[in-house]
């Protein structure tokens, strides 16, 4: 499923991840004190089976494994994923690493990637639902999936999932899980109270419609690999 993506617009419900901090002295960083705390606390969210990430951060071999590429996505802030520039404002759960965090994986890898004593590593973070705020009010789902090609160009396309409320809520988070992650790039999701997006939906026989036609306003938030979902 490489070399084309597809941009979805839907609606769902979710929840939010928060982010802590390690540290260490100025002695030689090992993997089991050090450096488990340290992705489990800022990778695994993401970097596990089944979720975002292509690879898991879960275990010394994990991690050491893939080392160089650690040390040159965390220097160029690449990751963790977060855009805004560090020094100007301050983000309730933020998730960038601070230049302590980095400096201590440059110097567990000078150092030789060394372990540490297996017994003193802490326990993987346990994760009791796919949804970051546990099980949600409300689950919205295609009726059909959409076929995407291997190859091609990006696709833009508007996905239709009625709600069908007996009455009127507020909805206080999105949360977006996509079942095919390798080939979804990003998603917007807003609500549609003209029905134009339902008159649209399926004219063309598959699943949505492209282009910006529908008057859509009532902007509910966006989905990329590795955001954090957040309360509106």
């Amino acid at each position: 499923m490489a070399g084309i993506r597809l941009h979805w617009v839907v609606a769902l419900l979710g929840g939010f991840l928060s982010v802590t901090t390690v540290g260490a002295s100025k002695s030689v960083p090992n993997f089991a004190e050090h450096i488990a705390p340290l992705m489990y606390d800022n990778c695994v969210s993401c970097h596990r089976p089944g979720q975002a990430g292509p690879f898991a951060f879960l275990t010394y071999k994990d991690v050491a494994k893939r080392a160089a590429t650690i040390t040159e996505v965390i220097g160029d802030g690449y990751m963790p994923p977060w855009k805004p520039a560090a020094g100007h404002i301050s983000f309730k759960d933020e998730r960038r690493l601070t230049k302590e965090q980095i400096d201590l994986f440059n110097r567990w890898v000078k150092a030789g990637k060394p372990q540490g004593d297996p017994s003193k590593m802490p326990k993987p973070p346990r994760f009791n639902s796919d949804w970051s705020l546990g099980k949600p009010d409300l689950v919205l789902k295609m009726k059909e999936g959409y076929p995407v090609p291997a190859e091609g160009r990006d696709i833009y396309r508007w996905f239709v999932l009625p709600m069908d409320l007996p009455e009127d809520k507020w909805i206080k988070a999105v949360e977006f899980r996509p079942s095919a992650r390798s080939v979804v790039h990003h998603s917007l999701f807003f609500l549609d109270t003209t029905g134009e997006a339902r008159r649209l939906d399926g004219k063309d026989g598959k699943p949505g419609f492209r282009g910006m036609r529908a008057r859509i306003s009532g902007r509910l938030g966006g989905y990329v690999p590795g955001n954090t979902p957040a309360f509106l």
